[in-house]
């Protein structure tokens, strides 16, 4: 049996900024493989991690082992991810 986690960065909502990082856990023995796969179905990782880029996704984390029966458990997420030259930082000046 595989249980999968996957931790996002939080940012109060579904919007990502670029380069924020998507870490997909699983446990499982023996130690199980992981892909990254877009909504189209193509993988786009074979790690357990995955550095976004500005643009609308949906990406499923597959960790999968293949043990006497193969196995696998998926966790997919979609969201938002802005360019960092996008981010407002406000800027104050004291006096």
């Amino acid at each position: 049996m595989i249980s999968i986690d996957v931790s996002i960065p939080w940012t109060g909502g579904l919007q990502f900024i670029e380069g924020d990082v998507l870490l997909c856990n699983a446990d499982g023995y023996p130690e199980p493989c992981y892909k990254w796969i877009d909504g189209n179905g193509d993988t786009v990782s074979n790690t357990t991690r995955l550095t976004l880029t500005p643009g609308q996704f949906s990406l499923t984390c597959i960790a999968y082992g293949n043990i006497t029966t193969p196995c696998s458990a998926n966790y997919t997420i979609s969201g938002h991810v802005i360019g960092k030259s996008a981010v407002y930082i406000p800027y104050r000046v004291h006096q």
